[in-house]
């Protein structure tokens, strides 16, 4: 089953406002192909919030009470214990905690918190993608190649002294079509490889 971590402002956009920006990944987890990651922690700030006055009227206008709100929530977590603090501190001590779960989890981590996405760099050097919208398409669990469509190969050079990690997407030639190649050049442009860092790659 594939997860991903989502913090309190993208659940709201999902299950509350239905951003148009987050139906992806609302009909991922209607559909039971994606699930979330949350503590209970994380589920108490989601029940404290969801009564803040401008919160409150958006729910209400689509009909929703709180316990509507968190059934839903729950249908769609799994949850776990609080993850161990990882070695880069967020400037928001409100938003440490979803950072510290993709990390232990090693999933993707979704957020449109400035603070969280101005982490995205370091994260990835711990295996996290961080976006503020999630995307099937560039989700390595979600985008599993067939055998003998593509393979990745990783290779290092030194540049400017420090080191340089590549990866080159190779298609056969029989599987070469335009959609694709599209479909595997978009997956590969947007994907970190845990323990890498940013890589750059190429598609032959």
């Amino acid at each position: 089953m594939n997860h991903v971590v989502a913090d309190t402002n993208i659940v709201l956009d999902v299950v509350v406002f239905e951003e148009e920006r987050c139906h992806a990944m609302r009909e991922a987890l209607q559909a039971d192909r994606l699930r979330l990651w949350a503590t209970s922690h994380m589920r108490d700030e989601l029940e404290r919030v969801l009564d803040y006055p401008a919160i409150a009227k958006r729910r209400v206008a689509r009909g929703l009470n709180p316990t509507q709100v968190l059934a839903i929530y729950d249908g769609w977590v799994d949850v776990c214990p609080t993850a161990p603090k990882v070695r880069y501190t967020c400037k928001d001590p409100d938003d440490q905690c979803f950072l510290d779960l993709a990390a232990q989890q090693q999933c993707p981590l979704v957020s449109k918190d400035a603070a969280v996405l101005a982490m995205a760099r370091r994260m990835a050097t711990l295996g996290v993608e961080v976006s503020a919208c999630w995307d099937p398409v560039a989700s390595p669990s979600l985008c599993k190649f067939p055998p003998g469509l593509a393979t990745l190969r990783q290779r290092k050079r030194n540049g400017d002294g420090t080191v340089v990690d590549e990866v080159e997407l190779h298609i056969c030639t029989k599987h070469a079509r335009g959609n694709v190649r599209m479909a595997c050049a978009r997956f590969v442009q947007q994907r970190v490889v845990p323990g890498l860092g940013f890589v750059r790659f190429g598609c032959t």
